[in-house]
């Protein structure tokens, strides 16, 4: 049985293949919108065959962007950058790992050491 979900699904995962290697690929947001108009234009005026070509390349666009965003934010995660802003050589340029920092200070209150639960004490 043929499916016509086949094609924009391959493509969706072709992109996001091609997109994780492609820089730039995460300012593709505005071919996405352009494909999109056109598929509308295709659709109003039944032709359905551009409609394909256009979801199919819509598709490709929208998997390359998101994998290329995700590739980003796996290399500049939030937390590594604010210890390396703060602290220094936790970036993933740098070839070895954190250096030794002073242990930070903390004052802690410790309230109650065990808990009476249902399955017993947990400490």
């Amino acid at each position: 049985m043929r499916s016509v979900a086949v094609w924009p699904a391959g493509a969706l995962v072709a992109g996001a293949v091609a997109g994780g290697a492609i820089p730039g690929a995460e300012g593709m947001h505005g071919g996405v919108v352009l494909v999109l108009l056109a598929a509308w234009v295709a659709w109003c005026r039944h032709c359905d065959r551009l409609v394909l070509l256009a979801v199919v390349v819509g598709n490709a666009l929208g998997g390359a962007h998101l994998a290329r965003l995700e590739v980003m934010a796996r290399e500049h995660p939030s937390l590594r950058a604010l210890l390396d802003a703060r602290f220094g050589g936790f970036g993933l340029d740098m070839p070895a790992a954190a250096g030794s920092h002073p242990p930070v200070a903390i004052r802690l209150r410790l309230s109650e050491d065990t808990a009476q639960g249902e399955a017993g004490v947990r400490l």
